[in-house]
């Protein structure tokens, strides 16, 4: 439409030349300077409608959950004297979508005039960045131009991870090995005794064994011991957008966090092994220790530069913890060395790894 009446604008700046030249007389002189001022005029407008426009953008926090709607509201405001015939706004679609609002509506605002719009904001991945509005879009009255500009202070919320549950499939392939009696083998007795230490639990006290030695002694059954997991982390931020980043380290930690929160539901022993300045190692036993660690995995951040292979190494050379003989690869990315690490590990222990954007790839 724009280009329609822009193409007006020439044909009727070249009448008015021809006009000039053929026929003189003050008619086609005036006809000729108001096709030259008109474009001028129209970009002041814009001008001016941009000093007096005022947005506001505003979400019920600053911190949401990845995939769960929050309240987002938006304000657009004439504080001027003239009114302002066409603004257009376009938003933040690369990791946020907002319900109930289409970018190619048209407002216009009269004098003092505003306009308010409430609507839903779900972000689709953890992380920090920018949602709500990110260009205000302007165009004259006559409709010849259009003038974009970027919000000059855009909205930026901090996204936490959601807390997805293992798909059933998944669950038997990895868990299928940790909780079988790791002990099934062995010929010792499914129950034995030991002398009860302070901070034992009193409902396993054995009341036979204690009544015979005359001290309280605790029963353990070795049959239902289960074999913990392992988790590694990758800490490397892979990309140089967010567009490449961001998706990815989001399926890292969704999948760390679906195996934590399987593992503390069914008192599944898990350990994660993961960088946070220094290397650090996380047990998780129960629906307490999951969210101790998922408070702390709500602030994590990836980094570029950072390294999975000193994680790696210190498994290999310290061996996994007691009780621990399966080892799950969250990894950024796969090369050469990753794989060779992987290979000395499964030496050690069972391992499966996982890449983001791939399938198992071990």
């Amino acid at each position: 439409m724009e280009r329609k009446r822009r193409l007006l604008w020439v044909f009727a700046l070249i009448c008015s030349l021809l006009g000039i030249s053929f026929f003189g007389g003050p008619v086609p002189y005036v006809f000729f300077y108001a096709m030259v001022v008109l474009p001028v005029a129209a970009l002041v407008s814009i001008a001016f409608s941009f000093s007096f426009l005022r947005v506001y953008e505003r979400t019920d926090g600053r911190s949401m959950v990845s995939g769960r709607p929050s309240d987002f509201y938006i304000i657009l405001r004439n504080e001027g004297f003239f009114a302002i015939s066409s603004v257009r706004i376009s938003f933040y679609s690369d990791f946020s979508v907002i319900t109930d609002m289409k970018e190619d509506a048209v407002y216009e605002l009269l004098p003092g005039a505003s306009v308010e719009r409430k609507s839903r904001l779900i972000c689709r991945y953890r992380g920090e960045y920018c949602v709500g509005i990110r260009r205000i879009a302007v165009t004259d009255p006559l409709g010849l131009f259009t003038v974009t500009r970027c919000m000059r202070e855009p909205l930026t919320v901090i996204v936490e991870p959601r807390q997805p549950e293992l798909e059933d499939l998944t669950r038997e392939e990895l868990f299928e090995d940790a909780n079988r009696e790791c002990f099934a083998h062995r010929s010792q007795p499914d129950v034995f005794v030991r002398e009860y230490t302070e901070g034992d639990d009193v409902r396993l006290i054995h009341q036979k064994a204690s009544a015979l030695l005359q001290k309280p002694m605790i029963r353990e059954r070795i049959g239902e011991e289960k074999e913990g997991i392992a988790l590694v982390l990758d800490p490397e931020r892979v990309g140089e957008t967010e567009e490449e980043y961001i998706p990815a380290e989001n399926e890292s930690m969704e999948k760390l966090l679906a195996f934590c929160r399987y593992g503390a539901k069914n008192r599944s022993r898990i350990a994660v092994f993961y960088k946070q300045g220094t290397l650090r190692m996380d047990e998780i036993g129960d629906g307490e220790g999951y969210t101790l660690f998922y408070g702390k995995m709500v602030r994590y951040a990836f980094r570029p530069g950072e390294s999975v292979i000193p994680l790696m190494e210190q498994l290999y050379e310290k061996g996994l913890p007691r009780g621990f003989g399966s080892c799950i690869l969250l990894l950024q990315k796969w090369d050469r060395e990753r794989a060779d690490m992987a290979s000395r590990l499964a030496e050690r222990c069972r391992i499966k790894v996982y890449v983001a954007g791939k399938e198992v790839v071990f």
